[in-house]
């Protein structure tokens, strides 16, 4: 599991995050607060606050993929 804090500017950026969720073998859980939403899920995601700080845990059987889909949503993350 990784688990990383990103922030959306627009909803380009969370369509893109919900598209490339959507090509990775595994579970993509992404928090506001208590609220969870599926990473996958084009209508939950929609509902995500834009230029907020968000939680996404990454979850694989195989830690290569997660790691995969860790570099390539680095462009979200905040430090």
């Amino acid at each position: 599991m990784i688990k990383i804090k990103i922030k959306f500017s627009n909803t380009k950026d969370v369509l893109n995050f919900v598209s490339l969720s959507n090509e990775f073998n595994g579970d993509i859980l992404v928090s506001y607060g208590h609220i969870d939403f599926d990473g996958k899920s084009t209508v939950g995601m929609m509902n995500i606050p834009i230029n907020k700080i968000l939680t996404v845990q990454i979850n694989s059987v195989n830690p290569d993929e997660e790691k995969k889909f860790y570099k390539i949503i680095r462009e979200y993350e905040i430090n």
